[in-house]
């Protein structure tokens, strides 16, 4: 089942300033014992543009790029520069409010769940999904003794193709077929 991120419009406090006040201090998030396995701490100052770009984030149905974004919260904030965009989702990674999927695809794409979980990357036109999964257990303990390395987490992307582009695809794949049997009548 793929899980999207309609559940923060209905949560008021998640898209406030309160939300953005409770967490962050720039590089000091670390892999904890809490429920979404980062330590977050608050942050320090909110700003407009933050929480914009946060409220952005929670709206989209996957997982933007800073550039999308970017186009997003120009729509309300003529204004802001990519760069301040660029700035403003780095620190909300770091104090883990959002996080950054970056695995197999060519940009990349931020995710309003902080919390663990896999995802799901279409090969045709590079959307990326999350899928509601529990997460496997307990590989990073085999993997550190595999290897000694302290594990301090891990990421599984899966591959496919989204039910957009597979329609597309069979549409593609049925005008060929037509066409291949008329010029066959001929």
């Amino acid at each position: 089942m793929i899980r999207q991120h309609r559940e923060w419009e209905s949560d008021p406090e998640a898209v406030s300033g309160q939300a953005l006040t409770r967490f962050c201090n720039p590089g000091s998030a670390r892999l904890g014992g809490d429920d979404t396995g980062l330590q977050k701490t608050p942050i320090k100052r909110s700003t407009p543009q933050r929480r914009v770009i946060l409220e952005e984030i929670r709206k989209a149905d996957s997982h933007p790029s800073a550039d999308e974004l970017y186009e997003r919260v120009r729509r309300r904030l003529p204004r802001i520069s990519l760069g301040t965009v660029y700035r403003n989702l780095e620190t909300l990674v770091a104090c883990g409010e959002i996080r950054k999927v970056g695995l197999g695809g060519a940009y990349m794409r931020f995710d309003a769940t902080p919390t663990p979980h896999y995802h799901i990357r279409c090969s045709i036109c590079g959307r990326v999904d999350d899928i509601d999964i529990p997460p496997l257990c307990p590989p990073d303990s085999q993997v550190e003794t595999c290897t000694g390395y302290r594990v301090e987490g891990h990421e599984l992307e899966f591959h496919g193709v989204c039910a957009g582009c597979a329609t597309n695809r069979d549409r593609v794949d049925n005008t060929a077929e037509s066409n291949l049997s008329r010029t066959n009548d001929v």
